[in-house]
């Protein structure tokens, strides 16, 4: 069979990000496959979708996003995302196109009668996108887990997603262009675990990868690492998990088996403060750490209470104090009027920062509303979001306590003064020309914030 898979991401700001997700499915593909891919983030026009030498049977199409996250910038994927549909069908008519990725989870129904198709993959594709394979011309296809479709009666049916299997395997790197990331991006991206038990307000992670959380054997985590240090060149390395500590244990594993092989990489990713103890912390900084960042998100207690941080004032505090003593640099992720934001609790972030005193700040405005959150109930209930309105397109909460243009011109004036901030909805430190002159200048691998002071 041929089979052509799409990474329709061709995101750059503030770096483009390899599709891991798809290369994951790749890896699942059953030996004996014609497989290609196209990746939108490398090629610079659709026109790589019609290949007159390859006509794929199967096309599989990961949806990274449906846009780009950013109050008041907001952008739609999803119109570029039906260009893409359209040229594949011009260009392999009699192909099965099935839709996947985070981002077409989070709308299976809507994407489907929106882009006029009938199948799609909820949650992890390796297992369903095989069953398809297997079972494409057959009267099994729809038993595949996961499986979203359009019945012949029209109707919408989806299996339950199987967030239970082992998280084993490796992504295949060997179809996509690894060198693209490294110079564009500076880093090469990879998963310890899947699966995420925290219930912040406006989080998708639980709907996108189950609410049980599935450990990588930390050999074959390093195992991956250190063929991407020894067959790509890879310098640093991104863990994108939501918590690269949760649980604290599995983290102290995956460093010590850094440290036991003597790999030289650096690294960062998310980590959750309460679960972040100064030994741990040291040990992530030998095993080549080179930075933590934080999804803060508030420093109002009331409003940490109310996005239901699974952390406290305190505990971020403390990780910071940590952070200073053992020399590591340290990032605040902010997410300025949640529910229950006033112009106050604001100012109690603010100060924060200004005690916390961080490597770097970055603050959005307004939490995007998806479905399947506490949040999308919330709007909705405060009528935010009316009875029947989509979420497919950018819709955002700002309360009004707060005031979306008092914030704004807040930080406008604020950031004046304080360099370190990154503000993508005022496009402040942030952008594609930015970040090339902070790799050229620095030749600095990794994220960039920590380079922002210099």
């Amino acid at each position: 069979m041929r089979i052509l898979l799409v990474s329709l991401n061709n995101e750059t700001k503030p770096y483009p990000v390899f599709p891991l997700g798809l290369a994951y499915v790749a890896a699942a593909v059953p030996p004996g496959h014609d497989v290609r891919t196209v990746d939108l983030c490398v090629e610079e026009d659709l026109g790589a979708l019609d290949d007159p030498l390859f006509r794929p049977d199967l096309v599989g199409i990961s949806v990274r996003n449906v846009d780009n996250l950013t109050f008041p910038l907001s952008e739609s994927y999803v119109p570029f995302l039906k260009k893409v549909v359209e040229a594949l069908k011009a260009a392999a008519p009699s192909a099965r196109i099935v839709l996947g990725g985070s981002g077409y989870s989070l709308f299976p129904e809507e994407l489907l009668g929106y882009l006029g198709l009938a199948l799609g993959i909820v949650g992890e594709g390796e297992e369903a996108f095989a069953w398809i394979i297997g079972h494409l011309e057959d009267g099994r296809l729809h038993e595949a887990p996961s499986l979203a479709w359009i019945a012949r009666d029209g109707s919408f049916r989806q299996n339950p997603p199987n967030f239970h299997r082992p998280f084993r395997g490796r992504p295949d790197r060997s179809l996509f262009s690894t060198g693209h990331y490294l110079v564009e991006g500076g880093m090469a991206n990879v998963q310890t675990k899947r699966g995420c038990r925290y219930k912040c307000i406006y989080c998708t992670y639980p709907a996108i990868d189950g609410s049980t959380i599935r450990l990588r054997e930390p050999a074959d985590i390093v195992d991956e690492i250190e063929g991407l240090v020894r067959e790509a060149g890879v310098e640093y390395v991104y863990f994108v998990d939501d918590i690269f500590n949760e649980p604290p244990a599995h983290a102290e594993a995956v460093c010590d088996e850094i440290l036991r092989r003597g790999l030289s990489v650096r690294w960062t990713g998310f980590v959750n403060p309460t679960k972040l103890s100064r030994d741990l912390l040291s040990k992530m900084k030998a095993a080549g750490c080179e930075g933590i960042e934080l999804g803060t998100d508030t420093g109002s207690p009331a409003v940490m209470r109310t996005m239901r941080k699974s952390f406290s004032v305190e505990s971020v505090r403390r990780a910071a104090d940590d952070c200073r003593s053992l020399g590591l640099p340290f990032c605040h992720y902010l997410i300025f009027g949640g529910p229950g934001e006033t112009r106050e609790t604001f100012m109690e972030t603010v100060r924060l920062m200004e005690e916390t005193d961080p490597t770097a700040v970055i603050a959005m405005i307004g939490p995007r509303i998806y479905p399947m959150t506490e949040l999308e109930a919330i709007a909705r209930r405060e009528g935010v979001v009316s009875e029947g309105d989509s979420l497919l397109f950018p819709r955002f909460y700002v309360s009004p306590a707060m005031g979306a243009e008092w914030a704004l011109d807040f930080l406008r004036d604020y950031c004046r003064a304080h360099r370190n901030w990154v503000v993508p909805g005022l496009e402040i430190n942030t952008g594609r020309d930015v970040t090339r002159v902070l790799r050229s200048r620095y030749r600095a691998a990794g994220p960039l914030w920590s380079r922002l002071r210099k």
